[in-house]
């Protein structure tokens, strides 16, 4: 016997018990001694909202998954319940324990792991960042300002989309967040952390200016952070944000002197 993280207590739970959550039947005994009782088994994924009444109406949470780590079983965590057949019927469902070997037979569908989200989210065809600067042509002056911007090209998913599709016989839905963008300018000085995309001359609010002359690979970056929701569930976040990068852009910082002309 365990404790759970979440405080509740890991009671063993044998391979034979869950096999029989199909149901069982009585049988004839032919002894004259009283028959054995006769179980009927019913196995709930441990996430909240499911009940034995009601079934795995929430198919995966991190909860039942991250439970079973270390555990004998290829889990995810189950509620064992159990009622009398035979000899004397009773409608009363008991609860037996913890258990992370999934029924053999009786289960309507298989459970999605963690795992399947996050390797179906690495394969989402994200738009591309692509980082524009002015002045346009990667030539600027020392102590100009440059303005940042990032636009998302072609097609794909971006921020604010939902994406359907359909996993071991579950619908799931991985909805993109608000983006976090990040510049950095190559001259030495700290990553720009921020929520926009920037945006022109002169109202963009990403700018940069470079105090020396020099040629510096100014680049950005979009990272895509998402929650996922299967069926009818609760979304939960996804661990596990994707970043992708523009090119960079050479820059070629120049210096400027004044020198008078003849009218």
């Amino acid at each position: 016997m365990e404790s759970l993280p979440t405080g509740g207590i890991i009671t063993t739970v044998q391979r034979q018990q869950t096999a029989r959550l199909a149901g069982s039947r009585p049988s004839v005994n032919p002894a004259s001694k009283p028959p054995a009782p006769v179980w009927d088994y019913r196995w709930v994924i441990d996430c909240p909202g499911n009940t034995f009444a009601s079934g795995d109406e929430v198919p995966t949470c991190s909860h039942a998954i991250n439970a079973c780590r270390n555990q004998p079983g290829p889990g995810p965590m189950g509620r064992l319940y159990r009622r009398q057949l035979s000899p004397t019927p009773s409608g009363r469902w008991i609860f037996t324990g913890y258990s992370c070997f999934p029924p053999r037979t009786g289960a309507p569908r298989p459970a999605i792991t963690l795992n399947d989200i996050r390797t179906a989210y690495a394969h989402t065809p994200f738009r591309r960042p692509h980082l524009h600067v002015q002045p346009p042509g990667g030539r600027t002056l020392v102590r100009v300002p440059n303005y940042l911007r990032v636009t998302l090209n072609g097609t794909g998913y971006g921020p604010g989309d939902t994406r359907t599709l359909q996993m071991l016989g579950h619908t799931v839905r991985i909805r993109l967040k608000p983006a976090r963008y990040t510049y950095t300018y190559g001259d030495g000085t700290p990553p720009h952390h921020t929520t926009s995309p920037g945006g022109p001359y002169p109202d963009g609010d990403v700018t940069h200016t470079y105090p020396q002359p020099g040629i510096y690979p100014m680049s950005a970056s979009i990272t895509y952070d998402a929650e996922y929701a299967i069926d009818t569930g609760p979304w939960h976040p996804i661990d596990q944000p994707a970043t992708l990068t523009a090119a960079a852009t050479q820059m070629h910082v120049l210096t400027a002197h004044p020198r008078l002309v003849p009218s």
